[in-house]
């Protein structure tokens, strides 16, 4: 099947339409149970790596947003002096900080968009690998999967994870006073 989300709907059909009686209808899943736990394993060090990457990516927006609060800590100490608010003052950095995150989830989406029809043109060749790949029945190039449900969760992830990595930065800079900061302390 060209897609793998109808195996069991075409697994049912074909059960349905011969019998079950006279014929046994598996797919490969079945049949390939090795492969299957591969997969499953695959699958779980994937979503380790990834959330790896997202904590890597919530650590740098948390350096990028504390050194913004740094680097303008007059700034903020001004803008206090003059009548904003501790809340203004946190929503502002909170503010940048998802305004980073959406920046840099679109560039990140047209880079992988890029990659992604570079791949769909050609598949990701691992023919070093036929023979290994040959044992379990796959093919030696690869042909990548565009699953909207995976880009729509990484989005919200990143999302999420761009303003809450602004809290520390932005609490820190609304606990600002106004007289040590313009004196520099």
């Amino acid at each position: 099947l060209q897609q793998s989300d109808l195996l069991e709907k075409t697994q049912a059909e074909l059960e349905a339409l011969l019998g079950t009686d006279r014929y046994d209808v598996r797919t490969w899943r079945d049949g390939n149970r090795i492969i299957v736990q591969w997969a499953e394993m695959f699958d779980a060090v994937i979503m380790i790596w990834v959330a790896i990457i997202f904590l890597g990516a919530a650590f740098g927006i948390v350096n990028t947003m504390l050194m913004a609060v740094f680097e303008r800590t007059r700034e903020f100490g001004i803008l206090r002096a003059v009548g904003t608010s501790r809340w203004a003052l946190f929503r502002m950095v909170v503010y940048e900080a998802f305004f980073i995150s959406v920046i840099g989830t679109a560039c990140g989406f047209l880079l992988i968009a890029v990659l992604h029809g570079v791949w769909l043109r050609n598949g990701l060749d691992l023919s070093m690998f036929a023979e290994s790949l040959a044992s379990f029945g796959s093919d030696a190039v690869i042909m990548p999967e565009w699953r909207m449900d995976f880009i729509i969760q990484t989005v919200i992830v990143v999302f999420f994870m761009g303003i809450l990595a602004a809290v520390w930065p932005a609490a820190r800079a609304a606990r600002l006073q106004p007289a040590e900061t313009m004196r520099g302390k």
